[in-house]
């Protein structure tokens, strides 16, 4: 049995190639945040994926997540930065991966400075050798220190 739970911890490290995927992914959703563009944030969702918002909504779709993010980078949140960084990842199964993402947003929103941490759980399927956002929840950090 000790060996089962070896083997299944050291499948659990994800590989550098796939490591190196999902810091595109994630730098992707940043760059598109940063520029404004909808289509470039929800470049890397996968066409059914499954998005919940930091609020509790839930969509469905990459071109819901693009809309949205469009209509929001248009309107409140044109005045806001975005930084995220990939926190940790372990597969699941060879084809599917899960992530956190460490997430900040700043800026101003309706003219008040915000200075928002959040942590971003991805769940990343692999198709035709390719990473894609399956699933998306964001969730605001009340307290940082925990």
């Amino acid at each position: 049995m000790t060996t089962v739970m070896l083997a299944t911890a050291a499948k659990a490290q994800v590989q550098p190639e796939d490591q190196t995927a999902i810091k595109a992914i994630v730098q992707s959703m940043q760059d598109g945040w940063n520029k404004k563009d909808g289509n470039l944030f929800a470049s890397r969702f996968a066409d059914d994926c499954d998005y919940v918002v930091v609020n509790g909504m839930y969509l469905k779709s990459k071109n819901t997540v693009a809309q949205g993010h469009q209509n929001i980078f248009n309107t409140f949140y044109k005045e806001t930065t975005l930084e995220a960084s990939l926190k940790d990842a372990r597969y699941l199964t060879d084809d599917i991966i899960i992530a956190h993402v460490n997430s900040r947003r700043y800026g101003k929103v309706a003219g008040v400075y915000e200075d928002i941490k959040a942590i971003i759980t991805l769940t990343l399927q692999k198709k035709n050798s390719e990473w894609d956002i399956a699933a998306f929840q964001n969730t605001e950090i009340k307290d940082p220190a925990h």
